[in-house]
């Protein structure tokens, strides 16, 4: 039971969070970067491969994890749970200060 909950916990705020991210979003992206640059093509362009990554992010770890819980693959859930999940703020990361 507490598996479930910590594939939940990991995965779905990571797909919503990636479904609500655009450039006149109330996500925060960083006081440093202005909106113009967000609303611009570049900005538009990154936004949108943020999206993308934290919605992939998301749906690997969701799936991954029941199927590991399914096929009784403990010791793989915690790969499946974090590499997915660093990767994907480690690119949101390079995104946005590409942005910049």
């Amino acid at each position: 039971m507490i598996d479930i909950i910590v594939i939940l916990l990991m995965s779905l705020p990571l797909i919503v969070l990636g479904s609500t991210i655009g450039p006149d979003s109330a996500i925060n992206l960083g006081s440093r970067i202005p909106k113009a640059k967000l609303k611009s093509e570049e900005g538009l362009k990154r936004l949108r491969r943020i999206k993308i990554a934290l919605i992939l992010a998301g749906s690997f770890i969701l799936v991954g994890g029941f199927a590991c819980l399914a096929f009784h693959w403990e010791d793989y859930q915690l790969v499946v749970i974090l590499i997915p999940e660093i990767v994907a703020i480690i690119y949101m990361l390079l995104q946005l200060y590409k942005i910049e």
